[in-house]
């Protein structure tokens, strides 16, 4: 653990941008983290892309000493992920995806409150953009009703008032010290590529004591992706992974048992996911598939509606 600790210390953050055919948007994300007023390095994970996101990336390291490239097969956004934060130099970690943008610039500032208040995470608000252009932003939750600049609060009141507001658990809405990950061994679970921001979430959250930096800011910019997974027709293997996450959660809420709060929050979390299953991907399914969705609702003891 001290070889990691030595590690991450060359700079303050590490932005790590999972990168799988996003030829479309990835220079718009590059720009927006060069933005930022920050000793950084951006990592960039190349997922096995067949279009020319390697090449733009390739571009802007010749012209930026701070991004790195890691070049794998595709393995899915959770084995890219893992590789940034084994391979970070920062202090902290933000994972950024591809297809969205950094909002906010002056990470400085945000480094320093963590730092003052010895945070392990920090956790803003999200802008979201659909695919007709338009602007939503994320409700601010009326239990975290706090002045600027932040609020330290435990990882328990986070999760509850995020789930209160109806807000977002994604990974990428702040950053995380890089050695509470790393201490605590939280990495995103190569079994599933979707629902795997919930479970690390979970273990971010919920499984250790851990102190949050709410800054009740807008920083992140998420883009709806026409390529988007939950978008596509008959997306079988996606509802696979969704139940296996859900399966993964409720291992964890075992793990739980003796704290009744935390694990009824997961409890919502599967409730959710289990919806979301439904909504997004069992309603897109033919005929057929929906034959084998309902055997497996069925195995985890889900009813759906009648159609």
């Amino acid at each position: 653990m001290a070889e990691a600790t030595l590690i991450a210390n060359n700079c303050d953050i590490s932005f790590i941008i999972p990168v799988y055919n996003a030829e479309p948007f990835l220079t718009s994300c590059l720009n927006s983290i060069l933005a930022t007023d920050v000793d950084k390095e951006i990592i960039i994970i190349d997922d096995g892309s067949s279009d020319n996101s390697l090449e733009i990336a390739e571009a802007y390291a010749k012209l930026h000493a701070e991004i790195r490239i890691i070049r794998q097969a595709h393995q899915g956004v959770s084995s890219a992920r893992n590789q940034g934060i084994k391979q970070a130099k920062g202090r902290y970690i933000q994972f950024v995806d591809a297809d969205d943008r950094i909002i906010y610039t002056h990470y400085y500032g945000l480094i320093r409150f963590c730092d003052m208040n010895a945070c392990d995470i920090l956790r803003g608000l999200v802008v979201e953009q659909e695919l007709d252009n338009t602007i939503g932003y994320q409700r601010k939750p009326e239990s975290l009703n706090t002045t600027y600049p932040a609020a330290s609060i435990n990882g328990a009141q986070y999760f509850r008032a995020m789930q209160e507001s109806c807000g977002f658990t994604c990974c990428w809405l702040g950053f995380y010290r890089t050695e509470f990950l790393r201490q605590h061994q939280i990495y995103f679970d190569e079994r599933v590529s979707i629902s795997e921001d919930n479970l690390f979430m979970i273990d971010c959250f919920l499984m250790y004591e851990v102190k949050v930096l709410y800054f009740p800011n807008y920083i992140y910019l998420y883009r709806r992706n026409a390529q988007s997974s939950t978008l596509k027709k008959d997306n079988f293997a996606g509802f696979q992974d969704i139940l296996t996450a859900c399966k993964i959660m409720k291992q964890k809420q075992q793990r739980l048992a003796a704290s009744p709060d935390k694990a009824e929050m997961i409890e919502k979390m599967i409730n959710s996911t289990y919806r979301y299953a439904y909504e997004k991907f069992y309603l897109n399914l033919n005929l057929q598939l929906k034959l084998a969705a309902k055997a497996l609702f069925q195995e985890h003891n889900v009813a759906i509606p009648q159609e």
